[in-house]
C-alpha cells in the first residue's frame, strides 16, 4: 500500500505541476473516484494528497494579519499576495534525514536538503545541515512555529520563506485559511 499511494502520489503531482505550468486558469484534478486531488489558485492545492508520512505534519507559512488579536486563529492566517496571487511561497516538509521546501501552488517546485540532523526540544525542533541550523519554537501551546534559521545565507526562487507556520491539518482553523473567491 505505501509504495502505491507513493507512485500515485509522485504521478498526482507531476500531473499537476505540468498542467498548471501550460495553463493559466484554475483547474481541478480528479482521480477515477471522483477525489478531488489538485485545485490551482486555493491554499488547499494538492494538500489531500500530500502529507508527510514522518512523524512531523507539513508546515504551512502564516503572516501576522491582526497584530492586535489574543487568538491565535485571528492573528495569524495566510499572505493572500503569496498564496493566491505571486504562489511564491513555501511550506516545508521534514522527513527522516531531510527537509524539503516545496511551493505552496505548484507541488512540483522543491528544493531538498539531504543528510540533515533532526533534534526534538521541549517546544519544538531543529533541523541542522552543513550549512544551515533551522529552529521551530511553537509560539506558546498554540499550533504556530516561528521560524529561525542561521547560517548561510539562505534564499530559495519561487519559494519565499514566512517567519510563521502551522501544521497542515490546522491551518483551516483560521480565520484567513483560504483564497476565498479570488480567482487569480
Amino acid at each position: 500500500m505505501g509504495k502505491v499511494h507513493f507512485t500515485r502520489l509522485f504521478l498526482v503531482m507531476i500531473l499537476c505541476a505540468v498542467y498548471n505550468r501550460n495553463t493559466g486558469s484554475t483547474q481541478i484534478f480528479q482521480e477515477s473516484d471522483g477525489e478531488q486531488i489538485c485545485k490551482k489558485q486555493t491554499v488547499e492545492f494538492c494538500l489531500n494528497r500530500e502529507k508527510s508520512t514522518g512523524e512531523i505534519p507539513d508546515l504551512m507559512p502564516l503572516d501576522i494579519i491582526n497584530r492586535d488579536s489574543k487568538n491565535v486563529f485571528e492573528k495569524y492566517g495566510i499572505e493572500f499576495s503569496g498564496y493566491c496571487y505571486a504562489c511564491d511561497l513555501a511550506k516545508i516538509r521534514v522527513e527522516d534525514k531531510q527537509i524539503q521546501f516545496i511551493n505552496v501552488c505548484d507541488a512540483g517546485d522543491f528544493f531538498t536538503l539531504d543528510r540533515v540532523d533532526r533534534v526534538e526540544h521541549s517546544m519544538g525542533f531543529k533541523v541542522i545541515s552543513k550549512d544551515y541550523e533551522f529552529t521551530f519554537t511553537k509560539i506558546d501551546k498554540t499550533p504556530v512555529y516561528k521560524l529561525e534559521i542561521a547560517g548561510k545565507e539562505f534564499s530559495l526562487e519561487n519559494k519565499r520563506i514566512l517567519k510563521y507556520f502551522a501544521e497542515v491539518e490546522s491551518l483551516k482553523k483560521f480565520k484567513v485559511h483560504d483564497c476565498g473567491e479570488f480567482g487569480g
